[in-house]
């Protein structure tokens, strides 16, 4: 089977760079987020410090970069979770454990039923 004929080389047409087989290609690093990559200390700051991690969230959550707004989104629910949720479950065990005591108690002060 023919190859097909190359176009003729005009005045206007630049010349086809020819790449050497056995150049090296240079391979650029990738440049390291500081928010993605420091994502695990934001989210244990939030975990101790709740405000901390409201506030850390509230500013990651305004920036343009989506890993930033993730790393702030993650840290507004761990601020959330800690300060708010939390609070209220252990408050709704320390008042059901104390009903429990509490019932406990009258039982045993009522002495026997004959």
């Amino acid at each position: 089977m023919p190859k097909a004929p190359t176009p003729p080389r005009t005045a206007n047409r630049p010349p086809t760079p020819h790449r050497n087989a056995s150049a090296p290609v240079p391979v650029i690093p990738p440049v390291p987020n500081p928010y993605w990559a420091q994502r695990w200390a934001w989210y244990f700051l939030s975990l101790f410090i709740p405000l901390a991690g409201i506030v850390i969230g509230l500013f990651f959550y305004d920036q343009e970069s989506p890993e930033a707004r993730k790393v702030g989104k993650h840290s507004l629910w761990i601020g959330f979770l800690v300060w708010v949720i939390l609070p209220i479950f252990v408050t709704m065990a320390v008042l059901f454990l104390g009903s429990m005591a509490l019932i406990s108690w009258l039982s045993g002060a009522m002495g026997p039923v004959d």
